[in-house]
């Protein structure tokens, strides 16, 4: 964040914050606490809708195939910045009734976000995550296959400690044998399919 703070933002700058992870052979840039007071930061900047489109310019996303954006789960500018750069979105939803209240206000900003700043963003699909065995569990899923039926991913992400432990050791989790790491690989290949397919 203090790359686009000083209000010129050059490609050696952005580059410089990268990491390489040799465990998951992938590259990220890691979020710290200044992340957290950044949407007061933005506020007054002009254009604040567009500080990450123009952080992460052409000249550092053309080496790679994928680059997947993060968001916290808030209607915020930080989430405004991602639709307003992204091709594709995946919404996660927690399978209870408060996440499911929230999904119609984040359709309602990416249906807006689409017809006045990114016209080429897609929805890449419905994922439903922290699935237990509980009835109302049971039934968010249930309606989120029924609502979004064409959209809606067939891999349904568990609640699982196995996440936790995977921060802890700083292992990725499809490496480490787990039922969570497996659902992921198979999120993955969807992930892929969908997007050959379009």
């Amino acid at each position: 964040m203090s790359v686009c703070m000083q209000g010129i933002i050059k490609p050696d700058a952005v580059m410089e914050t990268i990491r390489h992870c040799e465990t998951a052979n992938l590259d990220y840039i890691p979020s710290d606490i200044n992340l957290a007071s950044s949407e007061m930061m933005m506020s007054t900047m002009i254009s604040r809708e567009t500080i990450l489109k123009r952080i992460l310019l052409k000249e550092i996303t053309c080496n790679y195939d994928f680059v997947l954006i993060d968001c916290l789960p808030s209607l915020g500018i930080l989430l405004i910045n991602a639709l307003t750069i992204a091709d594709k979105v995946l919404i996660p939803v927690q399978t209870q009734k408060f996440s499911m209240d929230g999904l119609q206000a984040l359709e309602n900003l990416y249906q807006q976000i689409k017809e006045t700043i990114n016209p080429d963003i897609s929805l890449l699909g419905v994922l439903p995550i922290m699935a237990d065995r509980t009835t109302v569990s049971k039934n968010a899923v249930n309606t989120l296959k029924e609502k979004y039926r064409q959209i809606i991913f067939d891999t349904i992400i568990s609640k699982s400690v196995d996440a936790a432990k995977s921060s802890e050791i700083h292992m990725p989790l499809c490496i480490m044998g787990c039922k969570l790491g497996t659902e992921y690989e198979h999120l993955a290949c969807e992930v892929l399919k969908r997007c050959k397919d379009e």
